[in-house]
């Protein structure tokens, strides 16, 4: 009996100390996690004080009109947007101080607008809260003493509700959602110019100050402090009231409350699916004399962030191929229809020796009678293998896709199994729901995308929208690299134009990855020099006939397109790097 009561004894104080070493475990795991997180947000918060540093530091430029304008932009910091960041880790203190950094910048924003309109700034200071029970002890005490005379605002939610006749069972829920956002002040007396004010009267005013300016941020923009993600319609002020605060049954001495009943429809996508790109659109035209062309866009952060965007961007592409410091080399396989799978393939393997980087399909090159896909893709990306081994360089195939829904499809994931790179769409002809859909299974593949026939509605200064919308929207829909014109060649268009374009696709976009530009139509080696200076390294310039059209073969054409790149790269001209380069010599004097 003694034994087993031990026995139970010790059954238990082994449970019990499993139990513990598991909780010691967790909370040295728990520590370590906190230091780690201590460091993450340390480091951000010291980006962010540099930042405004250089925002005091800067006199700023005086402009035409006389003006002195800042040159440095308004320092940012959204810890909302911090990966990885489990802030119950935090001591609350802590984690409640950080979070309020964006509304602390608000109202530094409001004071610095105050002061260029020479209004006080210390009428702009004001303290937030959420969901607090009784705001008003925070500016005075149950005794009647004032305790701070900086006004305040507590935000809470009242109710929310799901509009079932706007919302979706699997894609998007539609919440009908009430604020209600208490602001309160506290004044004692005081006497002005001989006239007698008491406090509640100077409470009042103050706190209908503070509600006028509280209304206007919360009509400006997407207000944070409302704790809700997903896209605000239909925000309102639907009502404001004053209010006597009471300690029980008894009412407050000094402080005055105005509460403000804010109203919003929220939409917010599920994580299984993707928002429409098209249906929430909002632009303005800035060109065309009758007509409405949209010329640029501009999305909310939540909307941006509720797509997949690119799987790769420019970064993933430079892993895939191993190449970090130097533009890529694409070649288009001509002609574009006529060679069989077996041409084809043998074409990809004499540009990709040659030292082009990536062979690519043209864009009305899909399955044809002569040059069925699934050979093309199974000799090409055979090939491309083999001459990756030959050079000790990675080589992509980028195989046109191009097809209803189910075929398109069923093409990629044979890209897949064949051990392929990437694939081509005509991001007009399937429609950027399909690229999107695409996007979606996480297949591994880079996706390229071509826009053959969008001048159907960039083109006309009188319908349609501008190439850079068009860029836009196929960057959230999940393209990895897209053709975006040359300025130089028979593709070229406005230089000013594709560069705006070519900085918005490598610029940083919230959560979205940037994609990689494509300079592609009627360029040849000798034109390397000019499209470098134009374009920098962050660019795939893809040459056609300009490699094929070489006199001695497209595998010198390849040679000298590469030759002129190394010449670029070591700032030497390509007259004096052809000198020992036979294959770009004979080129320059070809196309030149």
């Amino acid at each position: 009996m003694e034994s087993a009561i031990f026995g139970l004894i010790g059954v238990a104080f082994g449970a019990y100390l499993s139990a513990f070493k598991e909780r010691w475990a967790e909370l040295r795991r728990e520590d370590k996690e906190t230091e780690y997180l201590t460091v993450q947000i340390s480091s951000e918060l010291e980006l962010f004080a540099a930042r405004c540093a250089g925002v005091v530091k800067d006199d700023g430029k005086v402009d035409e009109d006389g003006l002195r304008k800042p040159q440095l932009p308004d320092p940012k910091f959204d810890p909302m947007q911090l990966e990885g960041v489990d802030w119950k880790v935090l001591p609350v203190d802590s984690m409640y101080e950080i979070l309020d950094i964006p509304f602390k910048l608000e109202i530094a924003n409001q004071q610095v607008l105050a002061v260029a309109a020479g209004k006080n700034p210390d009428d702009y200071n004001i303290n937030v809260y959420t969901e607090k029970t009784s705001p008003w002890e925070l500016v005075e005490s149950e005794q009647g003493e004032i305790i701070s005379q900086t006004p305040i605002a507590n935000v809470y939610l009242e109710s929310a509700s799901i509009n079932n006749a706007k919302a979706s069972d699997v894609t998007m829920t539609v919440y009908s959602v009430r604020y209600n956002i208490d602001c309160l002040a506290a004044k004692n007396s005081k006497i002005d110019n001989g006239k007698k004010y008491t406090g509640d009267e100077l409470a009042a005013r103050e706190v209908q100050r503070v509600a006028r300016l509280i209304r206007n941020i919360l009509q400006s923009a997407v207000y944070r402090r409302l704790n809700y993600g997903g896209i605000f319609n239909n925000r309102s002020v639907s009502g404001i009231t004053m209010f006597q605060p009471q300690f029980g049954v008894s009412p407050a001495q000094h402080t005055v409350g105005c509460r403000i009943v804010y109203t919003a429809d929220i939409t917010e996508f599920s994580p299984e699916y993707e928002a429409p790109i098209l249906d929430l659109i909002q632009g303005e035209s800035t060109r065309g004399d009758d007509g409405k062309v949209l010329f640029d866009i501009t999305f909310p952060e939540e909307y941006v962030n509720s797509f997949k965007g690119p799987q790769f961007g420019i970064a993933g592409i430079r892993k895939i191929m191993n190449i970090y410091n130097r533009p890529l080399i694409g070649c288009i396989a001509k002609p574009k229809l006529g060679l069989t799978a077996t041409e084809h393939a043998k074409l990809a393997y004499r540009v990709f020796i040659g030292g082009v980087d990536i062979l690519k399909d043209d864009e009305n090159l899909t399955d044809l009678t002569f040059d069925h896909f699934e050979k093309r893709a199974h000799f090409t990306i055979h090939l491309a293998k083999k001459a990756e081994r030959e050079t000790g360089q990675k080589k992509m195939c980028v195989l046109n896709v191009t097809a209803p829904p189910q075929e398109m499809l069923k093409r990629t994931r044979l890209v897949k199994k064949l051990g392929g790179k990437a694939v081509m769409v005509d991001i007009v002809s399937v429609g950027l729901d399909n690229v999107q859909m695409l996007r979606s299974e996480n297949l591994g593949l880079i996706i390229h995308g071509h826009r053959a026939g969008h001048s159907m509605f960039t083109k006309d200064p009188k319908h349609g929208m501008s190439m850079l919308v068009l860029a836009k929207l196929s960057r959230l829909a999940g393209i990895d690299q897209l053709h975006t014109g040359t300025v130089v060649g028979k593709m070229e268009g406005e230089q000013k134009e594709i560069l705006a374009i070519n900085r918005f696709l490598k610029s940083k976009w919230y959560k979205i990855k940037p994609v990689l530009p494509i300079a592609s139509g009627g360029l040849h080696p000798g034109m390397m020099p000019k499209l470098y200076r134009i374009f920098g390294q962050d660019v795939i310039f893809n040459f056609g006939g300009g490699i094929h059209g070489h006199p001695a073969g497209s595998l010198a054409g390849a040679q000298a397109a590469r030759q002129a790149l190394e010449a670029v790269l070591r700032k030497k001209t390509l007259k004096a790097y052809s000198k020992n380069h036979l294959e770009l010599k004979q080129a320059m004097e070809h196309w030149e």
